[in-house]
């Protein structure tokens, strides 16, 4: 997956986000499951990443929405959560 550099920037306007968790969140709602290590080199965060995911767990909750992780088997976004999250990054956009 490449990176989507204006989906982050938008995604870290609407969620009040760093560019490291922009960059993860931007990942896990054009992905599928995505392992810890993928998820380190896509993002090029400094490790370790789940810290990362905390932190833009905590944010994203504030929003109603949630990053699921499982051990040894990565992190992912259930579809209503990454369609909500799509939903404000176009209402954003289209205003």
């Amino acid at each position: 997956m490449k990176r989507d550099l204006e989906h982050e920037r938008v995604l870290s306007i609407v969620f009040n986000l760093s560019p490291a968790q922009a960059s993860v969140l931007s990942a896990l709602v054009r992905g599928t499951v995505i392992p810890a290590n993928e998820l380190l080199e896509y993002t090029g965060v400094k490790p370790p990443i789940k810290v990362v995911v905390s932190h833009t767990r905590s944010k994203l909750r504030t929003h109603g929405f949630d990053i699921k992780s499982r051990l040894l088997v990565g992190y992912w976004m259930e579809p209503d959560d990454k369609e909500g999250v799509e939903k404000r990054v176009t209402e954003w956009v289209s205003r």
